[in-house]
């Protein structure tokens, strides 16, 4: 009777039984959070939006304004898997698109751009530093400035007078994936020389 069943409600009846809207996902997150293996999202409380890698390689905030509780199963240029143990400072992380198999990276003009592992992975490492209010500030030591996010979407790493507002971001945790720790340990022996 079970493949009767099946067979009366047809391959569209299927579809359409459980076919759901997005859930939401993740979890506001102390700093404390930005660990080796979990997968995040990184939202700008200054101009509510979320952080992402799009498929061509560019990041931006452009997926538009949003509430930082409306993170969905749908949002995958905004998850990133958090790599440590990228160095000899335990504050230092690189940031992994698993939607788009590329890292975070910052380019010699201050524009952030997602890529391949390349020999100077210095360009892939960020300082994680945190404010009195619990926002995370990404310092790239390659070019010497902080991550910054602009009101209209656009993302790069900003020196000189600004809002530092724009330099803060607010962790989403969305989960922990297990296999992370041997991907950041091929990570680390693959593309970092610790002395």
């Amino acid at each position: 009777t079970g493949a009767f069943a099946l067979g009366a409600l047809g391959t569209y009846g299927i579809a359409k039984a459980f076919k759901s809207k997005p859930q939401r996902i993740g979890h506001l997150a102390g700093p404390a959070f930005l660990k080796d293996g979990n997968v995040v999202a990184f939202y700008s409380p200054e101009h509510n939006r979320f952080l992402r890698l799009t498929k061509d390689n560019k990041v931006d905030g452009f997926g538009g304004k949003i509430s930082y509780d409306r993170l969905t199963t749908e949002f995958n240029s905004e998850r990133f898997l958090v790599v440590g143990h990228v160095s000899n400072n335990p504050n230092e992380v690189a940031l992994y698109s698993i939607s788009h198999k590329s890292f975070l990276k910052v380019d010699c003009d201050d524009t952030l751009v997602g890529g391949a592992p390349i020999n100077r992975s210095e360009q892939e490492i960020f300082q994680v530093r945190n404010d009195e209010n619990g926002n995370i500030n990404f310092y790239s030591p390659f070019v010497g400035k902080y991550v910054r996010m602009h009101p209209d979407g656009s993302v790069d790493c900003g020196a000189g007078e600004h809002n530092k507002a724009w330099e803060n971001f607010i962790l989403i945790v969305i989960t922990a994936v297990a296999r992370c720790e041997m991907d950041s340990a091929l990570y680390a022996k693959q593309h970092v020389t610790v002395a």
